[in-house]
C-alpha cells in the first residue's frame, strides 16, 4: 500500500495583478482563500499569458487537467489544477522535492503526486477507450530510474501508455505498451506528449513526433493518473508541467509546446 505522507501548509498571502484572464484569477482567488504562497507578481503575468495562449490556440478547452508545477509559489500553488482549480488538488505523496522555478523531483523509491483524478468518472475531454486521449508532461532531465507517467494503479492494467524515462539513452528507457513488451529507446527531456487515437499511440518529444505503435486496443479498464510512478516503478527525475485531455491537432501541438516552453524559458 502507498502511504500518503502529510505535510504543514505555509500560510503567506502573495501579492497579485489586475486585469488577469478570469479562469487565471480563479486560481489566484482559490490558492488565496487556502494561503498558498501566490507566485510572484511577475510569474503571475507570465503564468496569466500562458493561459491566454493556450486558449488563443484552442487548447484550453480540449484540457481535464493542467498543472504548472515550475513556479516561485509554493509546492500547495505548484498542486493547483489551472482548469479547476476547486478540484484535483495534486496530492504529494511521500515528500517528492519541490523546487522553486523548477518543479518536482521524485526519489525513485516511493515519492509521487496523485492528481486525485479518476478518468472513469471524471473526464470531460480525456477520453483513450474512445480513442480521444492525449496526455503531457515536461521532463526536465530522465533521472536514473522509475516511470515518470502513467495511468494505472498499482499491479494494474492501464489504457492509456506508461512513460518511462531512465538511463538516457539506454535499453532500458521504453514506452511499455498495454503488455510491457515493447522496448523503445527514449533520448532528450522536454515535453513529452502522447495520445491514443483508437488506431495507434503516438509519442512526439517537444513538437516533433517521437515514434508511433499500431495499437487498436480499447479494452482495458480506465485507471487513476498518477505522475512520478507507473505500476511499482517510481521515477526519480523532474517533471514541469502536466496535463490530460482530448487530442490536439499537429499545430496545436506545436503550440502547446511553444507556450510552455517560453514560459519555461522565462523563469
Amino acid at each position: 500500500m502507498i502511504g500518503v505522507g502529510v505535510g504543514l501548509r505555509r500560510r503567506r498571502f502573495g501579492g497579485g495583478g489586475g486585469g488577469f484572464d478570469s479562469d487565471y484569477q480563479a486560481v489566484l482567488d482559490y490558492a488565496t482563500t487556502q494561503g498558498y504562497t501566490l507566485p510572484s507578481s511577475g510569474q503571475q503575468t507570465l503564468q496569466n499569458q500562458l493561459v491566454l495562449d493556450l486558449k488563443s490556440a484552442g487548447i484550453w478547452s480540449k484540457l481535464d487537467l493542467l498543472y504548472v508545477f515550475a513556479t516561485d509559489g509554493d509546492s500547495d500553488f505548484a498542486s493547483i489544477n489551472f482548469l479547476d482549480p476547486n478540484n484535483y488538488e495534486i496530492t504529494e505523496v511521500n515528500s517528492p522535492t519541490f523546487t522553486t522555478n523548477v518543479g518536482f523531483t521524485g526519489d525513485g523509491t516511493s515519492a509521487l503526486l496523485y492528481t486525485n483524478f479518476d478518468p472513469s468518472t471524471d473526464r470531460v475531454n480525456y477520453d483513450p477507450k474512445g480513442g480521444d486521449g492525449q496526455r503531457f508532461v515536461w521532463a526536465s532531465d530522465t533521472g536514473s530510474s522509475g516511470i515518470i507517467m502513467s495511468s494505472l494503479s498499482a499491479g494494474g492494467s492501464n489504457v492509456n501508455d506508461r512513460l518511462r524515462l531512465n538511463n538516457l539513452g539506454s535499453a532500458s528507457n521504453r514506452i511499455m505498451t498495454t503488455d510491457g513488451s515493447l522496448p523503445i529507446i527514449l533520448t532528450g527531456s522536454g515535453l513529452w506528449y502522447t495520445e491514443f487515437d483508437g488506431s495507434n499511440r503516438n509519442y512526439y518529444l517537444n513538437d516533433s513526433l517521437f515514434t508511433s505503435i499500431s495499437d487498436s486496443s480499447t479494452t482495458n479498464s480506465y485507471q487513476t493518473d498518477w505522475q512520478l510512478l507507473g505500476d511499482s516503478s517510481y521515477y526519480d527525475g523532474t517533471i514541469k508541467f502536466h496535463g490530460i485531455g482530448s487530442l490536439l491537432s499537429a499545430t496545436e501541438q506545436t503550440d502547446l509546446y511553444n507556450a510552455l516552453d517560453t514560459y519555461n524559458s522565462s523563469l
